[in-house]
C-alpha cells in the first residue's frame, strides 16, 4: 500500500481547496484543479468540467490526481462543486448537488469516478449500500470501506497500466446513485 495515499497532510501539487463561501445557497468549499490557464482565461472556473482541464495533463499526472483526491478521506466540509448534469429532454445545467451530506469526502470520490468516465454519465454522489439500497454518505465506518476499496483499486489499477478500466465500485458491497442503469458505455478505456 502506498503510504503517501493514506496521509491527510500529504503536499497536494494537483488539487486544492477553494476558500470558504458563506453565502447560504452555494456555502462550503471544493476542491479545484490547480491550472493557471484556467484561473487566467476564466472567472467562472466552478463552470468548468474538471475532465477538461485533465485532458492537458499526461498519464502520469493523471494517476498523481487521482491519489491526490484520496487525502480528502477524513474531510467532511460541505461541498459546493458543481457539476453538469443531463436533462432526461434535451440539454442540461450546471448545479450544486442537493445530496444529503454532500462534502468535500463524498466530492473527491465522485470526482475521482468522473475522471474515469465520458460525458452524461447517470451518476449523481450519492453513495448507496447495494443490499439495502440505503445511502450511506456521512457513514464513519462505511466510507473509510469505500476509501480503502478505490486505494486498492488504484494500486490495481497502476500495476496493471489502466488497461481496462472499470469503476472502483464495480462488484463490491457499494455503489453510486445511477450507477446500476448500463454504465458500461460511458467508461473510458483508459486515462
Amino acid at each position: 500500500m502506498h503510504d503517501h495515499i493514506l496521509r491527510d497532510n500529504f503536499q497536494k501539487r494537483f488539487l486544492e481547496k477553494t476558500n470558504l463561501v458563506n453565502i447560504p445557497q452555494i456555502y462550503g468549499q471544493h476542491i479545484r484543479i490547480v491550472d493557471d490557464l484556467v484561473l487566467k482565461e476564466n472567472k467562472f472556473e466552478e463552470r468548468i468540467d474538471d475532465r477538461d482541464i485533465l485532458m492537458r495533463f499526461s498519464k502520469k499526472e493523471k494517476i498523481m490526481i487521482l491519489e491526490e483526491y484520496l487525502t480528502f478521506e477524513n474531510d467532511t466540509t460541505q461541498s459546493n462543486k458543481y457539476y453538469y448534469f443531463r436533462k432526461k429532454i434535451y440539454g442540461g445545467e450546471w448545479v450544486i448537488p442537493k445530496a444529503k451530506n454532500f462534502t468535500i469526502q463524498i466530492e473527491a470520490l465522485f470526482s475521482f469516478t468522473k475522471m474515469l468516465t465520458k460525458r452524461d454519465a447517470p451518476l449523481f454522489p450519492v453513495l448507496i449500500e447495494r443490499e439495502t439500497g440505503v445511502e450511506i454518505n456521512g457513514n464513519v465506518d462505511k466510507m473509510k470501506q469505500v476509501y480503502s476499496i478505490y486505494r486498492e483499486w488504484l494500486r490495481q489499477n497502476k500495476y496493471n497500466d489502466f488497461e481496462k478500466i472499470e469503476l472502483p465500485l464495480k462488484n463490491s458491497p457499494y455503489r453510486w446513485s445511477g450507477e446500476d442503469c448500463n454504465i458500461k458505455e460511458y467508461i473510458l478505456e483508459t486515462l
